[in-house]
C-alpha cells in the first residue's frame, strides 16, 4: 500500500502501524491499523448511478490499470518493507515513462497470492482420500513435468506481457469508495493483502464491477436492443434494457483498455484462448488434481491447434497420447469422485462442515447424517474388505 500509494499516486489507505511478527505482540498475533478512508463503497450508490457517471469511474479505475501494466519489476514475488526482509535486495523497476529507478526502502519476497496461501496450503497436510480415483507420487510429477512443458511452450513470447507488474487482482464495488456527493470521483481502494508482483498476462482483469451474468459479447463488440423491444412488455423491457447498460459499460471499458494500454488487452486476448485454461488450471494442480489436467492437456494436443505435436517431441507431454487409455481412466475416475462429493454436499445440505465448522446446536444431528452417509458411500464404492478398510480408515468426517 506504502508503494502504491506513495510511489505510484494510487488511493490506496494510509497505515499508521503495523507488525508482521505475531511473537512480538502482546495478543500473539499480526496487525496493521490503517486511516479510515472516506467516501462510501461503491456498491452502496452503483445501481443508482447514470451509466455516464458508472464509465467515468470506469476510466479512473482503468487508468490505474494503465500505470500498474506500465511499471515493470525485475521479479516476480511481493513487496516488503525493507527492515521486514532484510536479506531482500533493494528494489529496481521501470517506471511508466522507462527509467530503471531503484528504492532501498522496498524488497521483493515470497508471493502473498491467495494462490499461494489460501485454505492453509503451506501448514496443513491431510489424507483427501481414498476417492474413485488415487493419485500417485508418480502421476503428481507426470503433471507436473507437463505442466513445466507447457509453461515453456505456451507462456507469449511478447516481453510486455511477460513482464512483472504489481496488480490489484480484486476491484469489486465492495473495495473501490467513491465521494458519496460526487460519485464519479475514486476517493480509495481497499482490500491490498494478496497484492504481488505477477506476469502481465496473469495479472490483467477487467473490474469485477463490470462484471454481469448473461451473454458476454467478443472483443470490443457493442450491444444492440432486439428489434422487437417496443414490443416487448414493460418487465421484459426493463430486464433488456438493464443488460444493455452492463454490456455497453463494458464494451466501453474494453475498448478503452484497447485503444490507451494495448498490453493489457494483448493480455485479454491471450487469456481468451485455450493455451491460457491450461496453464491457469496448471497453477492449482496440486488441488484441482492432475487426472483431469492431463486429460485436457491431451485433448489439446490431439487438435494441434498450435502445433503442438512438433513442440512437443521429446518433452514429457509428448508421451500422453502412448497413455491415452490410462488417463481418460483417471479423469473419469477423478469427476466420478467430484460428483460424490458433491452428492454429500448435496444430501447434507446446511448440516454439511464447510471448512470443518459445524454450529454446536447442530453438532450431533451432523455427525449422524455423516455417519448414515459414510455407509451409503462404502456400500456404493468399496467392493473388497480391503476397500472398505481403506474408507474406514481415510473417511475425512470422523473425529
Amino acid at each position: 500500500m506504502d508503494f502504491m500509494r506513495n510511489t505510484l499516486g494510487i488511493p490506496a489507505p494510509r497505515v499508521y502501524a503495523w507488525c508482521n511478527n505475531a511473537q512480538e505482540t502482546p495478543v500473539g498475533a499480526e496487525y496493521i491499523i490503517m486511516e479510515r478512508v472516506e467516501g462510501v463503497p461503491l456498491d452502496t450508490v452503483y445501481g443508482n448511478m447514470p451509466v455516464e457517471d458508472r464509465f467515468a469511474v470506469t476510466r479512473t479505475i482503468s487508468n490505474y490499470q494503465k500505470t500498474w501494466a506500465s511499471t515493470a519489476f525485475e521479479t516476480y514475488g511481493s513487496l516488503y518493507h525493507a527492515h521486514d526482509f532484510p536479506n531482500g535486495k533493494p528494489l529496481r523497476f521501470t517506471d511508466g515513462n522507462g527509467a530503471i529507478r531503484e528504492d532501498a526502502s522496498f524488497s521483493i519476497g515470497p508471493a502473498t497470492g491467495r494462490d499461494w496461501n489460501d485454505d492453509g496450503r503451506l501448514s496443513i497436510s491431510f489424507d483427501r482420500g481414498p476417492w474413485i480415483y488415487q493419485p500417485t507420487r508418480e502421476k503428481k510429477v507426470k503433471a507436473i513435468n507437463c505442466y513445466l512443458d507447457m509453461v515453456d511452450l505456451a507462456t507469449p513470447r511478447n516481453d510486455a506481457l511477460r513482464k512483472a507488474c504489481l496488480w490489484h487482482a480484486d476491484l469489486h464495488s465492495e473495495n473501490v469508495f467513491v465521494n458519496p456527493l460526487k460519485t464519479t470521483e475514486v476517493t480509495a481502494i481497499i482490500d491490498w493483502q494478496s497484492t504481488e508482483i505477477a506476469p502481465l498476462f496473469v495479472q490483467a482483469c477487467q473490474p469485477h464491477f463490470l462484471d454481469y451474468e448473461g451473454p458476454q459479447l467478443p472483443g470490443t463488440e457493442r450491444p444492440h436492443l432486439p428489434m422487437d423491444y417496443e414490443q416487448l412488455p414493460p418487465a421484459e423491457q426493463t430486464r433488456v434494457k438493464s443488460l444493455f447498460y452492463l454490456q455497453a459499460l463494458r464494451a466501453l471499458y474494453r475498448t478503452l483498455i484497447q485503444k490507451s494500454a494495448p498490453e493489457i488487452w494483448k493480455s485479454f486476448e491471450f487469456q481468451e484462448t485455450p493455451t491460457f485454461d491450461l496453464l491457469l488450471f496448471g497453477r492449482n494442480l496440486l488441488v484441482d488434481g492432475e487426472a483431469t489436467y492431463l486429460a485436457h492437456l491431451m485433448e489439446l494436443l490431439e487438435s494441434d491447434s498450435a502445433g503442438w505435436i512438433q513442440s512437443s517431441r521429446g518433452r514429457a507431454i509428448g508421451s500422453l497420447s502412448l497413455e491415452k487409455e490410462e488417463i481418460m481412466a483417471d479423469a473419469e475416475g477423478a469427476l466420478r469422485g467430484m460428483d460424490a462429493m458433491q452428492g454429500i454436499r448435496d444430501r447434507l445440505g446446511d448440516l454439511f462442515p464447510e471448512r470443518g465448522v459445524v454450529k454446536p446446536e447442530q453438532y450431533k444431528l451432523t455427525k449422524d447424517a455423516l455417519r448414515q452417509v459414510k455407509q451409503e458411500v462404502i456400500a456404493k464404492f468399496a467392493h473388497t474388505d480391503e476397500e472398505k478398510a481403506a474408507w474406514e480408515e481415510s473417511w475425512p468426517f470422523d473425529d
